[in-house]
């Protein structure tokens, strides 16, 4: 008669309770949500109402705006934590394509000509359209009454409506680091006008009610999200949850100052 004391039986049933245990964790390991980190391009040429920086022990770091707002909202619904990156507007596109950049928001085809095709483009996020802004009412009813003025810009943004004119100096690009910067230029009557997109120019009116703003049906297009393919990210995750922020309304007061 065999006695559960028997040793071979001891180290039988030890052997089996270590498998079981074994594949017990592996499944509760693998039943636990994958945490992802996106890292979220923000150009150090945007301000508010877009981005506020602050400086936090000699560096430069986002305190409020609507991409951050955005990046919170959309990687929030995703269970994802967003990491917002501080970068010159002519290293988003590089950095997007090598990967070391997830995803950009508030973005179009037409803003990277020569990576659009590299990267994946999410669902419309918002509207975008760009405003000739002067100070008190002026005569601009179409683009021939800019000629020969000098319209504020920001370096190394495209405003593919004015590109053409530009190049051929018919109306007179004046690049500056910023729109704050733009905005002082006009108050101060050393440009003629300048280039605000609706969101921004609601936002400068409010503070600066001497502004005026002239829709001349300029760079109307669906803003959306750039997705590096290096990135990780499931698009058709990303755009799932695009719609259920537009679904509960969160996008909609986001966008709205």
């Amino acid at each position: 008669m065999t006695s559960l004391a028997d040793p071979i039986i001891i180290r039988s049933m030890k052997s089996i309770l270590l498998v079981l245990a074994s594949i017990f964790t592996s499944i509760t390991v693998s039943a636990e949500p994958v945490k992802k980190t996106v890292y979220f391009g923000v150009t150090m040429e945007t301000s508010l109402p877009f981005i506020e920086l602050t400086e936090i022990n000699g560096k430069p770091e986002i305190k409020r705006g609507i991409l951050k707002d955005l990046a919170e909202a959309v990687f929030g619904e995703m269970k994802i934590k967003p990491v917002l990156v501080l970068l010159p507007q002519k290293r988003v596109a590089s950095e997007l394509v090598s990967g070391d950049l997830s995803v950009v928001c508030y973005a179009n085809e037409s803003w990277f000509p020569n990576i659009k095709d590299e990267l994946l483009w999410s669902e419309d996020v918002t509207t975008n359209t760009n405003y000739i802004v002067s100070v008190g009412k002026k005569k601009v009813h179409k683009i021939e009454n800019l000629f020969g003025t000098h319209v504020g810009t920001i370096v190394n943004f495209i405003y593919k409506k004015m590109e053409p004119y530009f190049e051929k100096n018919q109306i007179y690009r004046e690049n500056g680091p910023d729109n704050e910067s733009n905005v002082q230029k006009l108050l101060h009557s050393r440009i003629d006008f300048l280039i605000l997109s609706n969101l921004e120019f609601d936002y400068y009116k409010r503070i600066y009610p001497e502004l005026e703003s002239h829709d001349l049906h300029m760079d109307t297009l669906s803003v959306k999200c750039a997705l590096s393919r290096k990135s990780g990210i499931d698009l058709e995750q990303l755009n799932k949850a695009i719609r259920t922020l537009k679904k509960n309304g969160i996008l909609e007061k986001i966008f709205k100052l």
